[in-house]
């Protein structure tokens, strides 16, 4: 039970990581790159390959080290290390657009609901990336439970 634990937990921050990933490059659903911003910068570009290698190196080494001793324990590190990722991507996403995010005007049709993406401008990257990532953890939790028992 601990080992499909680990394994659900490595899958959604993988999850998370990947959507966090998506939305910092510019791809919808939900943000699109303002069209004077197409091509990122050399700084930006760095940043994402640091960001990149940071994530699949310790996803790599956590699944080495659980797979090489059998201590499923070591996906914790792949788990830290996704997690570091998407979430410097989300503090550079709120540092370069500085205020409400390009997606709330654009994808945002009620008028009930735009005062929430107002005042808090990466709610929708949070419901987005978190809320889809912890769903499909839980769809995994379940199933793997089901298929043990």
């Amino acid at each position: 039970m601990i080992k499909i634990f680990f394994i659900g937990t490595s899958i959604s921050t993988f999850i998370y990581w990947s959507l966090a990933w998506q939305v910092s490059m510019g791809w919808p659903p939900f943000y699109r790159r303002p069209k004077s911003k197409l091509l990122p910068s050399n700084e930006e570009l760095v940043d994402f390959v640091h960001y990149f290698i940071s994530a699949i190196g310790s996803l790599l080494l956590g699944l080495i080290l659980s797979v090489w001793t059998g201590f499923y324990a070591f996906l914790f590190i792949s788990v830290g290390g996704l997690v570091y990722s998407a979430w410097s991507i989300r503090t550079d996403i709120k540092r370069v657009v500085d205020g409400p995010l390009p997606w709330v005007a654009t994808y945002t049709s009620s008028p009930a609901v735009f005062p929430y993406f107002n005042g808090q401008p990466m709610l929708l990257f949070d419901v987005w990336t978190i809320g889809l990532s912890g769903l499909t953890g839980l769809i995994t939790l379940i199933v793997f439970v089901s298929i043990v028992s």
